[in-house]
């Protein structure tokens, strides 16, 4: 920066102020360190800009769409060389590779050639790296480098320095070594120059292609890949022993909550203090020493997890209580009312696939309970981010989170359908098709009412309560399941058939609202209602759209919600909205028209047309 650069900025304002001219300057870098001296600290300019705006690279999508590239082998190679910064395709004058043979060329003529500013831009980097000492030493490697030498000698011969004092670090070989030979080596050099003891890293274009290049092709092409997240879920075969060490987890980690919220709460009523979660982290080393064989045995990741879960409840109960709605503050967690643990990060305190090298059995090893093996019933794509516990009746579950799991992207088909969610079919579409709704909790209703009234009879804190309790669980898990995997069918049958899916945007909790009123205003028809919200919790509709809503995203489909308003009123043919038009379950008569269909698919078709115009009005925007 030229040193006069503040004073002439500065002067042109205050001439500005004189004349009382509202003038604006804009000022533009990408060199931080550049525009820190201007405006940051002791900056002559400090204080006077209204604004600073930091505008993020390009991620490798935006940036593969900005250098008009198609194919992801070529996109990926070019967004390791120039990363995203937009500015760079104007630093070649527009010209971009034209495939994958026309690569190797590209470079030489744009990153390599000393007449372009891209080949310029490894200055300014160096500029950015406060731990740079000896920045010619930098400078002279990285032109070893782009001269082809790859290997210690050759640079350390390149650049008049003797082997020992050049130390690098070679990666393996890349599939597509350029002409270059230092580019196309795939390899990441560090440089050090003796006496000067801190190691000095060599930054920018050169190596990050260098570490692209040395990166399994694999490996490389799923950051192009859409990755969506997703959750797998198996059951555990814990042995008895097993079993007894994860209710003790469960027992430990409910009481460090507990502890917590109790915590919370004595601090505020008593002194006033909000207690954070940072000082309750702080605090777990101190409970983990003077209870090593209870708190002490179980990860200090899970259990800050556990802590982070009361905080997030915390906020939650304060953000409620802002927006006006119900707070209910957190309560305390009962046995039984606490059955997940959760550790944050796969190989702290847990570890999937523990045991790899087993022929014909999967494991997952948990900090003091040691190696259990898992039901794997289908293979875990992505890459596991966080590891759960989960215990539901009798059964243990493990739940993995992962990150970065491909999309399955299915062939477009051309069809687009309007579905509508009701009660005597779950699903009907805009062209006729209906879902029965199976009503597994009715079909489970004689043996659930029968085993709940035999818990009534049982005495409290018995033995045989305990066992009538497990029973009731398993009838409702199994409803939870029947439900579950029906929803999955649907959503499966429907995601492959349609390119376009649109389907109401329903409040669901509005709509099972009581109808039971207040002692001074009795509500009417309240067993009516009450079927009907029982109706409704049986059918599932969250839960299938919540299903749809993941399966569309992975298959690459396009969901659309509208406002579900009037669609059961209107008339698909002439529009006519009135509430005459429906006066049965299944018939549906228009009565300006004479129009006559099966109320849902008119409905359905009113949801189609009502998502078909929002999609083109935002393509139009």
């Amino acid at each position: 920066m030229p040193p006069a650069l503040p004073s002439i900025i500065q002067r042109e304002i205050d001439r500005a102020i004189a004349r009382d001219a509202h003038v604006s300057l804009l000022l533009c870098g990408s060199a931080m360190s550049v525009m820190g001296r201007l405006l940051a600290g002791s900056a002559p300019l400090r204080g006077r800009a209204s604004l600073e705006l930091v505008v993020r690279p390009f991620d490798h999508r935006t940036a593969a769409d900005h250098w008009r590239i198609t194919d992801p082998r070529l996109a990926v190679r070019t967004h390791a060389v120039v990363g995203g910064t937009p500015a760079y395709l104007r630093f070649v004058g527009g010209d971009t590779p034209q495939g994958l043979d026309d690569f190797d060329a590209w470079v030489q003529r744009t990153v390599l050639d000393p007449g372009t500013p891209l080949f310029r831009e490894a200055r300014y980097l160096l500029v950015e790296e406060s731990d740079v000492r000896d920045s010619a030493l930098y400078h002279s490697v990285l032109a070893a480098v782009a001269s082809g030498n790859g290997t210690r000698g050759g640079i350390a011969g390149y650049i008049g320095r003797r082997a020992a004092d050049i130390g690098h670090q070679s990666l393996p070989r890349g599939p597509a070594a350029s002409a270059a030979g230092g580019i196309g080596s795939g390899r990441a050099v560090k440089a050090r120059a003796c006496p000067d003891p801190p190691g000095l890293r060599i930054t920018g274009l050169l190596p990050g292609f260098g570490r692209c290049l040395s990166v399994p092709w694999s490996r490389r092409y799923r950051v192009w890949e859409v990755g969506v997240r997703r959750s797998f879920k198996f059951l555990l075969r814990p042995t008895s022993r097993q079993a007894a060490a994860l209710t003790a987890c469960l027992d430990d980690h409910r009481t460090l909550y507990n502890a917590a919220l109790e915590h919370r709460r004595t601090a505020y009523a008593r002194a006033g203090v909000s207690v954070r979660y940072g000082d309750q982290s702080a605090e777990l080393k101190h409970i983990r020493a003077d209870d090593p064989e209870g708190q002490g045995r179980w990860s200090f990741s899970s259990q800050q997890a556990t802590l982070r879960r009361l905080d997030k409840a915390l906020r939650a109960f304060f953000d409620r209580v802002k927006a006006g709605r119900t707070p209910g503050f957190p309560r305390f967690k009962g046995r039984g009312w606490f059955d997940t643990v959760q550790w944050p990060k796969d190989g702290d305190g847990c570890r999937w696939d523990s045991q790899p090298e087993h022929p014909a059995a999967t494991f997952v090893r948990l900090q003091g309970v040691g190696h259990v093996r898992v039901h794997q019933h289908r293979a875990v794509k992505g890459r596991v981010k966080t590891i759960s516990v989960k215990r539901e009746g009798r059964r243990w579950y493990v739940v993995l989170s992962c990150d970065d799991v491909p999309a399955q992207p299915l062939p477009a088909t051309g069809v687009v359908a309007g579905i509508d969610l009701g009660l005597a079919s779950l699903v009907t579409t805009s062209d006729g098709h209906h879902i029965d709704n199976r009503r597994h909790l009715a079909a489970c209703a004689g043996r659930l009412a029968s085993a709940q009234r035999e818990l009534a009879r049982k005495k409290r804190g018995s033995k045989r309560r305990r066992k009538a309790v497990a029973r009731v669980a398993a009838l409702h898990a199994k409803v939870r399941r029947q439900r579950v995997d029906g929803a999955h069918k649907a959503a499966l049958a429907l995601v492959r058939g349609c390119d376009v899916i649109v389907h109401e945007d329903l409040r669901i909790t509005h709509m099972m609202r009581s109808a039971s009123g207040t002692i001074d205003a009795p509500g009417r028809n309240v067993a009516q209602k009450t079927g009907l919200n029982r109706s409704i919790l049986d059918a599932g509709w969250r839960v299938f759209l919540t299903i749809l809503a993941h399966k569309a995203e992975s298959a690459g489909r396009e969901l659309i919600a509208v406002d579900p308003r009037n669609t059961s009123r209107t008339c698909a043919r002439c529009g006519h909205c009135a509430k005459n038009n429906r006066l049965t379950q299944a018939a549906f008569t228009c009565t300006a028209c004479g129009h006559t269909a099966h109320a849902d698919v008119n409905a359905a078709t009113n949801i189609l047309r009502a998502g078909l115009a929002l999609r083109q009005a935002a393509q139009a925007a």
